[in-house]
């Protein structure tokens, strides 16, 4: 009589309330990366509170099946946004508050409206977002996922806007801040 393929071959390192796990190996979590892993604070001009803050923000993307980007987290209904607007890429970018420097409402407004009609002129597909802190006073941000645009293209346009940083996201669905100073 044959063993069934799920069965272990030991028998004796088996039991109902433990998986079978080879001789010697430890049943631990495996270790969730930092978000903080790859960033070389001393090379930024950007104070290490700000990169911080930047890490640890929640990116809402809108529309008809709304979903939440966060740094260094895989995102599969990114994924299939991506693939419905026929892109391999996209970039989360904001117009307000350049630098990191508080501007008013209005102030804003007209830097998102500006940031729209560029998107609109270089037809390129896009769904509105805002940029929030789970949990500092900072006002969340209108934004755009923007789509079919490339590395380049985003670093131009964050900076036209006078940006810090800005999140891409690259085939692997991976979102990432490029910081720009």
């Amino acid at each position: 009589m044959g063993r069934r393929p799920c069965q272990p071959a030991n028998r004796a390192r088996w039991t109902r309330k433990r998986m079978w796990l080879p001789k010697g190996a430890t049943k631990r979590k495996r270790r969730r990366p930092s978000i903080l892993e790859g960033f070389v604070f001393s090379e930024s001009l950007i104070d290490r509170d700000t990169i911080l803050a930047f890490l640890e923000t929640e990116y809402h993307v809108f529309g008809d099946s709304p979903f939440t980007l966060r740094i260094g987290e895989p995102n599969s209904a990114l994924a299939a946004a991506c693939k419905r607007n026929c892109a391999e890429s996209s970039a989360y970018i904001t117009a307000c508050n350049p630098s990191s420097k508080p501007l008013d409402d209005s102030t804003n407004a007209e830097r998102h409206t500006s940031l729209r009609r560029e998107l609109i002129e270089r037809n390129l597909a896009f769904i509105e977002g805002v940029g929030k802190h789970p949990s500092s006073g900072w006002p969340g941000e209108a934004s755009f996922l923007i789509f079919g645009i490339d590395l380049e293209m985003a670093r131009d346009l964050s900076r036209r806007m006078q940006q810090d940083a800005f999140v891409w996201v690259g085939p692997d669905s991976l979102p990432q801040l490029i910081l720009l100073k």
